[in-house]
């Protein structure tokens, strides 16, 4: 039997009528890519989205990378695979998972134009990344993706199983606290985030994942920057 919507059931509809992740599921890279990617994209202009201005302050609390396997779930535009292929090195891979037919397109653009050679694209759908089975990653990454995954148990569970022992759940999400907001309205992020930092580390508990620390950026003001393992 199919895991009931749990991460559909409590987002807001008049904020996403067509369903959670309706926006990105279309093929059309070039459309994706004129609103989200570029100098001013959506997902990449650092004068509207925090991450975006933190991306060396983030890969830097990462520590060293070389030769570990790391996966970027929701990739999108592919804001860190240049890092990441950089920082593994030959003897390390990046898997770039998307659930966009579109983005994953862009992505398989971004990496040969680019020569990530360290990096592979995944489709992936809303309850299971499709890594290959026998994959034992040392990192994943969750940046600013997590509160767009509809079946949490489901999906996280997977993710786990697919990761060492000891391996780092990287989750960077919003607040859902209105004065940390300044890229958005913050009834935005309260209608866009279906819950806060509290919630959000419960429910990766729940999963498996052991808390670890929170790591605090100077510049990273709307988001929180948790890092969780697999026991």
């Amino acid at each position: 039997m199919a895991e009931p919507k749990e991460g559909t059931v409590t987002f807001d509809r008049d904020h996403y009528p067509e369903g959670l992740n309706a926006n990105f599921l279309v093929s059309d890279a070039e459309a994706l890519e004129a609103k989200y990617s570029g100098a001013k994209g959506l997902f990449t202009d650092p004068e509207t989205r925090d991450i975006a201005r933190n991306v060396p302050d983030i890969l830097e609390a990462l520590g060293d990378l070389k030769g570990k396997q790391i996966v970027d779930l929701g990739s999108g535009t592919g804001l860190f695979l240049n890092f990441l292929d950089a920082a593994v090195g030959p003897k390390g891979h990046v898997y770039a998972v998307e659930i966009s037919p579109g983005f994953v397109e862009l992505l398989r653009k971004k990496k040969e134009d680019e020569g990530l050679s360290n990096t592979s694209i995944v489709l992936g759908n809303t309850t299971n990344s499709e890594l290959p089975a026998d994959l034992k990653v040392d990192m994943v990454l969750l940046i600013d993706v997590y509160h767009h995954i509809e079946y949490v148990q489901t999906y996280m569970t997977k993710v786990r199983e697919g990761m060492r022992t000891g391996a780092e759940l990287v989750l960077i999400d919003f607040h859902r606290i209105p004065e940390k907001i300044w890229s958005h309205p913050p009834e935005w992020v309260l209608s866009h985030v279906r819950a806060g930092q509290d919630v959000f580390r419960a429910e990766l508990e729940q999963a498996g994942f052991v808390f670890q620390r929170e790591v605090t950026l100077p510049k990273l003001q709307e988001n929180y920057f948790m890092i969780f393992t697999n026991p």
